[in-house]
């Protein structure tokens, strides 16, 4: 599927493209990987914590986890349109699960990077401002022999977390 297919069909914005395509060029010339996309993922998350706190964003800490992490990542996904995202709970471990095909910033569906491994913020990002606005100490479990921040399955980018208190 080509670029003008995935803009109709995903409804992709301007910003959405914008990001997506910058991420992968930027890869492409060498001066990017996942290590820094790791990196500038927390600081992402503390900007966008600073701006939902502007936009009256609060979290009631008289909420489970589960709902917490819930009403966070409804807030990012209504502000950013990331695609169709999930989250599943087992005990203190959650997974955020993103539609790879719905996904408005991949790098690789959006962007057309041409890499091995992903170049995705989400991981960073989600850990921080969720760290933030739960108030919780929560970090990124790294998956397989690679540690990896993020792994595919079945259609989905997966990302699991864990609540460290």
């Amino acid at each position: 599927m080509g670029l003008e297919e995935k803009i109709k069909e995903q409804d992709l914005k301007a910003e959405n493209v914008f990001v997506a395509s910058l991420l992968a060029g930027l890869n492409e010339f060498g001066i990017l990987n996942q290590g820094i996309i790791n990196l500038t993922g927390g600081r992402i998350g503390d900007f966008l914590f600073q701006f939902a706190k502007v936009k009256g964003f609060a979290i009631s800490p008289f909420l489970s986890l589960e709902e917490q992490v819930k009403k966070a990542i409804v807030f990012l996904n209504e502000r950013l349109r990331i695609g169709k995202v999930f989250v599943e709970f087992a005990g203190e471990d959650f997974f955020i699960k993103v539609y790879s095909s719905s996904c408005r910033f991949c790098p690789k569906g959006v962007g057309e990077a041409e890499l091995e491994g992903t170049l995705c913020p989400f991981p960073k990002i989600f850990e921080r401002f969720l760290e933030l606005s739960c108030r919780n100490g929560i970090v990124v479990v790294p998956e397989d022999i690679d540690m990896k921040t993020l792994v595919k399955r079945e259609g989905f980018c997966v990302i699991h977390y864990r609540c460290v208190k």
